[in-house]
């Protein structure tokens, strides 16, 4: 499950709150999660670096990457990509 959403991934104490997205998908047996447990860089009319980290985690996941060589992937990605044209990325 990826989730590009501001606290997508925030973790709640189960004995004050509901379960949040994250807890419920891996107690559904996820393989993986991966959000934003803080604001995420998002954009309401462009693609911006929470959409192209998501995008890239994916990519990586579905070639056979391990959820966590994914992620440091993703980040690298986006980084080289958001270095290159800063302009155009939020």
């Amino acid at each position: 499950m990826t989730t590009e959403c501001c606290y997508g991934a925030e973790l709640y104490n189960p004995i004050f709150s509901a379960l949040g997205m994250c807890n419920t998908y891996l107690g559904s047996k996820a393989y993986a999660y991966f959000g934003s447990s803080n604001t995420s860089y998002g954009d309401t009319t462009a693609t911006a670096r929470a959409d192209m980290i998501c995008q890239y985690f994916c990519k990586h996941l579905l070639s056979g990457t391990s959820a966590g060589s994914a992620c440091l992937q993703a980040a690298l990605n986006t980084r080289t990509e958001w270095e290159a044209c800063p302009r155009q990325l939020t």
